[in-house]
């Protein structure tokens, strides 16, 4: 048994378990420690990594699902998940899939189980969220060798789209001039927030990121190069989400009108967007938009959905497609279509009054 003991410099006994349970994807020897204070979570511990090694020796029908997403899966996914995508990774797996699976041996879990838990999921995008996770998870499992196939692939029947579902990111406003009106309402610490977003559609971890130093006046343009996002302790600036988004974009004369304003006279430095004299974070913004929203009784816009707001007014406005997009910093033009671009009612009546006046009924 790989269990040795030794003592801390306090005098206290500790057990250290190791076995190299097999070898990674890349070639090189897994091996996996651990240090426990009593010799019963010790041999609990190297229970679960023979467990995990038996599973390298083609007997898959001795590991459970949660003990595949402890010891193999999570610790594979630490480097290569981004800490915010690893964040609601972990939310899925502890709230809904180690509860429907936890105890289940991987091998066991078949699609008609899946479909009885995505049909229980309140909301279409828990559903989703569910199907996607589980996806994902199995379909390591695939690449392992444990399960031959992935029974969470394929089309499975989700609870319907209810009205809460689809506006969960908050309201679209499509006017151009109605985004000024909302500007000029603004508190000093929500204004560059609202600039941010109804002029240059930033995600809302770009916009906290975003540092005087990204903003270019002469050249009338500002550098996305980091975001300021929630990871499982805390909040701290990190990569953008995807090497796409890193990109160098113009500013309108409007937009740089306001950022100037905002700036004033006196050398500012650091992040554009400040709260209490320190970078903001997101429930700090979530929770003055949300009073401003409501003081000034305004259609339920969030920090998330600023971004639809430039998207849908930008093309409204006569901005080609290709040029939004390349502003989004979307890889194709269907993803701005897809995911951004969102015709209000109005609109749409808008387009029945054109066809009108080309029948000649205006």
């Amino acid at each position: 048994m790989s269990i040795s003991t030794y003592k801390t410099k306090s005098g206290e006994i500790r057990y250290r378990v190791e076995v190299e349970v097999g070898y990674k994807l890349n070639g090189k020897p897994d091996r996996r420690t651990k240090t426990c204070k009593t010799m019963r979570e010790a041999k609990r511990a190297h229970s679960e990594y023979e467990s995990l090694k038996s599973v390298s020796n083609g007997r898959s029908d001795r590991i459970t699902f949660q003990e595949f997403v402890n010891i193999y899966y999570m610790p594979a996914k630490q480097e290569a998940l981004r800490k915010t995508t690893l964040r609601i990774y972990k939310s899925i797996i502890k709230n809904h899939l180690m509860p429907a699976f936890g105890n289940r041996e991987v091998a066991a879990i078949n699609r008609l189980e899946i479909q009885r838990h995505l049909s229980r999921c309140a909301t279409n995008k828990t559903a989703k969220n569910f199907r996607d996770t589980l996806r994902a998870i199995l379909g390591e499992a695939v690449l392992m060798e444990l399960i031959k196939t992935n029974p969470a692939a394929g089309r499975f029947k989700l609870p319907p789209k209810k009205d809460t579902d689809r506006n969960h990111e908050g309201a679209v406003i499509s006017d151009l001039k109605e985004h000024q009106r909302i500007i000029d309402l603004a508190t000093p610490t929500l204004r560059p927030v609202l600039v941010l977003g109804f002029c240059f559609g930033l995600r809302p971890g770009e916009i906290l990121g975003l540092d005087w130093k990204d903003i270019d006046f002469k050249s009338r343009e500002i550098t996305i190069r980091q975001g300021y996002v929630r990871i499982e302790n805390g909040y701290e600036l990190g990569d953008t989400k995807t090497e796409q988004s890193k990109d160098v974009i113009p500013m309108s004369e409007y937009a740089a009108k306001q950022l100037k304003e905002i700036k004033g006279d006196s050398l500012r430095i650091g992040a554009v967007c400040v709260h209490t004299q320190g970078r903001m974070k997101t429930h700090q913004l979530n929770r003055h938009m949300v009073a401003f929203v409501k003081k000034h009784k305004l259609p339920e816009i969030t920090a998330q959905s600023l971004r639809h707001c430039f998207a849908t007014a930008a093309i409204k406005a006569g901005v080609p497609i290709e040029h939004v997009s390349k502003i989004l910093r979307h890889t194709t033009i269907t993803t701005t279509y897809n995911k951004y671009v969102k015709p209000l009612k109005q609109d749409v009546k808008e387009a029945a009054a054109i066809l009108d006046r080309g029948y000649g009924n205006a």
